[in-house]
């Protein structure tokens, strides 16, 4: 069988396959102080837990995070990049139900 070939069943991506909508929020990167946390490390993580419980409340699913570089001017020496961790998430996008055509609706009056 060819590399492709299911056989006959062809993939239809408008039956199956869920659209997402993304969310992309910076991670924090200066610890808070937090009763019985001792460490960076532990206030990170509560951080982190805070932020990801509040975006499932509202049904976001935490997928990666990414670091990216941005050039920043710092001065006589010219650009140099600075990394900026991103948090992204995803929630499945609610889509309209897809239009019958109105013809279907119409009962057929033709007499045969």
């Amino acid at each position: 069988m060819p590399l492709g070939d299911c056989g006959g069943m062809r993939h239809d991506p408008t039956q199956s396959s869920v659209i997402y909508e993304y969310e992309v929020i910076p991670a924090p990167t200066k610890p808070e102080r937090q009763p019985g946390l001792k460490t960076d490390g532990e206030r990170i993580a509560f951080m982190l837990s805070e932020i990801f419980n509040e975006l499932a409340e509202e049904g976001w699913e935490y997928v990666r995070a990414d670091t990216i570089n941005i050039d920043n001017v710092t001065g006589i020496a010219g650009n140099a990049p600075k990394g900026h961790t991103l948090l992204v998430f995803r929630r499945p996008l609610t889509l309209p139900a897809p239009r019958q055509s109105s013809d279907a609706l119409v009962p057929d009056n033709r007499v045969a």
